[in-house]
């Protein structure tokens, strides 16, 4: 459980890294020349990435090498609960609350305050948001909110790329020449992810998360998930139904 969660809570930092590395490393290549005949003092620089899941918020902050774009040191790490998933569903599946969406801001902002502490400067805060913003109606309207009130770049990506982001992730932690196989189980959505020969990364997954499958159970018990949050007590009927509809779910996603 350590290990995923630890898994999760890095994930958005690697894209969101990787992408600023790979503008800061072009532009760095492109000046090479001129570096050459400068003074090749060390510059360290202090990012900070944020995923925005459907079910939890993380941040990790870290300082990096301006100039070979290689990271130094973790400085801050944690991730917070924050369950738009559940909110969502819970209003018909149409739109983020307002309570949700003010606790949302409290959380980024208070992730915020501590990468600043730690040098990070708001052009250098990305993100990611995944699965409950695709969704919600006003999820867009939720994320240029957190951009103007609080600087921090979110962007809300596919499922394809948050698969690709969980397997770049996994494949981190593996050992040099093994085969890997990723699953990345959020609030809203799962991907199972594992590369080809040809190098391609593939994809298999769909919009069931723990939250999605709380409220499933909860509505087979012939209840209202807007009144009642959670199925438990379950009893051994009601396992066996959930399981049922899981797998109805699952065997009607396409196949990569």
């Amino acid at each position: 459980a350590r290990r995923r969660s630890s898994v999760m809570a890095t994930r958005a930092f690697c894209v969101t890294c990787g992408g600023v590395a790979a503008i800061s490393l072009l532009l760095w290549r492109l000046s090479n020349k001129a570096l050459r005949s400068q003074n090749r003092q060390r510059k360290i620089v202090v990012r900070a990435g944020f995923d925005v899941g459907s079910g939890a918020t993380k941040m990790e902050v870290a300082s990096f090498d301006a100039l070979t774009q290689e990271p130094q040191k973790v400085l801050f790490s944690e991730q917070e609960e924050a369950l738009f998933s559940h909110d969502l569903a819970s209003n018909g599946g149409e739109k983020l609350s307002t309570a949700m969406q003010e606790e949302g801001m409290r959380i980024l902002s208070k992730f915020r305050k501590i990468a600043s502490g730690h040098g990070c400067s708001a052009d250098d805060m990305r993100g990611i948001a995944t699965a409950v913003f695709r969704k919600a109606k006003n999820g867009g309207e939720f994320l240029q909110r957190i951009r103007d009130e609080l600087g921090i770049m979110l962007r809300c990506i596919d499922q394809k790329l948050e698969g690709k982001i969980g397997y770049m992730t996994g494949r981190a932690y593996a050992k040099a020449g093994s085969n890997v196989i990723v699953w990345d189980s959020g609030g809203g959505s799962f991907q199972i992810t594992g590369e080809l020969k040809s190098g391609e990364v593939e994809m298999f997954g769909g919009a069931l998360g723990s939250s999605v499958v709380t409220e499933m159970a909860v509505k087979l018990q012939g209840k209202s998930f807007t009144k009642v949050k959670s199925p438990n007590p379950m009893s051994l009927p009601d396992i066996e139904s959930l399981q049922k509809a899981i797998l109805s779910v699952v065997s009607s996603i396409p196949r990569p």
